[in-house]
C-alpha cells in the first residue's frame, strides 16, 4: 500500500468517526435524523447506500467546519481536490471495508484514540490551526488532528482543526 493510499484510508476512517461522534454529541443534526437519512438512502439508492450516506454525512460536517474556520481553509471535511477525489473513489470501490457501527460512541472513541497515537495536544475549543495542507500526508499531522477531536469529544467542547 502506498503512502497516499494509507493517508486516504486514515482520512476516510477519521471522517466516519468524527461524523458519528459529532452526531452523538449534537455538533450537527442528531443521530436519529442521520439514521432516518441512511434508511431513506437505502430505499432511494440501495446499491450505493453506504457511499451516499458517507457523502451526506461529510457534507453536513463540512458545512459546520466551514462556518467555524472560515472560507479558504482546509480541514478534515474539505481537503485538496486530488485528495477529495481519492477519498471518494476509494470509498466507492471499497465501501464494505470501511463499515463502522456509528451507534456505539465508546467504540468510536476507542478507534479515535488509536488514530491519535498518544500525540500531545492541548484541549482548545473552536478553530485550531495545525499547519499547512502540504502536511496532511504526514502521520504526525493526522495523529494530532485525531487527538484534537479525541480531546474535544472526551471533554464536551467543539473543536475545528484546520490547515492553510
Amino acid at each position: 500500500m502506498s503512502e497516499q493510499d494509507k493517508t486516504v484510508y486514515q482520512l476516510i476512517t477519521l471522517r466516519q468517526i468524527v461524523s458519528g461522534l459529532g452526531a452523538h454529541r449534537n455538533w450537527w443534526p442528531d443521530e436519529s435524523q442521520l439514521t432516518q437519512r441512511r434508511d431513506y438512502l437505502g430505499y432511494v439508492v440501495p446499491k450505493t447506500k453506504e457511499l451516499a450516506a458517507f457523502v451526506l454525512e461529510s457534507e453536513i460536517a463540512r458545512q459546520y467546519h466551514d462556518q467555524a474556520v472560515g472560507p479558504g481553509q482546509y480541514h478534515l471535511f474539505r481537503l485538496s481536490e486530488d485528495l477529495e477525489r481519492s477519498i471518494y473513489q476509494t470509498f466507492r470501490q471499497e465501501a464494505s471495508q470501511f463499515a463502522l457501527d456509528q451507534t456505539k460512541p465508546g467504540e468510536l472513541l476507542a478507534r479515535l484514540a488509536g488514530l491519535a497515537a498518544n500525540q500531545a495536544a492541548e484541549p482548545h475549543p473552536g478553530p485550531v490551526l495545525l499547519g499547512s495542507i502540504q502536511d496532511i500526508d504526514d502521520d504526525t499531522t493526522l495523529a494530532v488532528l485525531a487527538r484534537h477531536y479525541q480531546l474535544a469529544f472526551s471533554s464536551g467542547h467543539r473543536v475545528f482543526p484546520y490547515l492553510t
